[in-house]
């Protein structure tokens, strides 16, 4: 193995984090190696300079979605697994435009060029797998868990034995959730991180923070908590109607972060929008004409 001892912490036998570039903060990401018969690793935002350092080295890339800073390093590999919800959007921009509500959109030419800048690559995808497969390499099974939200294929890899998964862009991060794109689902959010509230993990490595080996049940609550308390901000300021843009101005969910960037807005008008898509469907706000106001 190429990459440097002090890159890789040992979580199991055979098994590995590597903290990406950055800590592994966007654009980049987290990976985990398997090292059986195979060298395995899911995602590739670890950051160019590190995936140069792997190339020689990795059999075979798994990615938990095909968000740009999980896959932006797939075309230097061999061989590359992923979901079939989301295959079409890693192999073709125009697959992913289409699945996340982009195309035709006001801002899809300043989207894909954020896109490009991020470093996305389309690239092929030799091998498609669905939730409850089972990937097994030699002393490791991992199971496949669907969890949309996020994404429409997000994926997490767990591995029974151990008691290891890797819960991609379910991070228990400060910033909570992120659910921007207009086709993420919240209601399939929370019930991915319910599902892993339930799961017997011992190790939660995630694409974005260190792993946590404790208070798991905890971190994943506190982070489900954050979409509630988003709602809560929101109700609260529909004390009256109140426009869209009236909402988004608040920036409950970005916070001082959104500033002026006009993809950021784009995002928190979207993260808005589904929340008040859920809270109408539940009864808690009513639709007008001109805005929206808490029944």
């Amino acid at each position: 193995m190429t990459l440097k001892k002090e890159r890789l912490q040992e979580l199991a036998d055979n098994i590995f984090f590597v903290e990406g570039e950055g800590r592994g903060i966007p654009p980049h990401s987290n990976s985990l190696l398997i090292s059986n018969e195979k060298q395995v690793l899911i995602d590739t935002g670890l950051g160019m300079r590190l995936l140069r350092e792997l190339r020689s080295d990795i059999d075979l890339v798994i990615n938990t979605h095909c968000h740009v800073d999980h896959i932006r390093g797939n075309h230097l590999f061999k061989e590359v697994w992923a979901c079939e919800i989301e295959a079409d959007a890693i192999r073709s921009i125009e697959t992913f435009k289409g699945l996340f509500g982009m195309r035709g959109h006001p801002l899809e030419e300043e989207l894909v060029k954020r896109l490009k800048e991020y470093g996305y690559h389309p690239s092929r995808v030799d091998k498609e797998f669905c939730g409850g497969d089972v990937l097994e390499f030699r002393e490791t099974r991992w199971e496949v868990i669907l969890t949309p939200g996020h994404s429409p294929g997000h994926c997490c890899f767990y591995e029974e034995e151990v008691k290891i998964v890797f819960s991609g862009d379910i991070d228990p991060s400060a910033f909570g959730p992120w659910y921007g794109w207009p086709k993420c689902n919240i209601d399939d959010f929370i019930a991915s991180i319910k599902r892993l509230m339930g799961m017997d993990i011992e190790v939660l490595v995630s694409s974005h923070l260190p792993p946590i080996s404790d208070g798991i049940t905890l971190a994943l609550g506190d982070y489900l908590e954050k979409i509630y308390n988003r709602e809560t901000k929101i109700l609260g300021f529909l004390d009256k109607e109140r426009a869209l843009k009236q909402i988004v101005d608040q920036a409950f969910i970005y916070g001082v972060k959104m500033g002026r960037d006009v993809i950021r807005r784009l995002f928190e008008e979207n993260m808005v929008r589904l929340h008040l898509e859920k809270l109408i469907r539940e009864g808690r706000v009513e639709a007008f004409s001109d805005g929206y106001r808490a029944v």
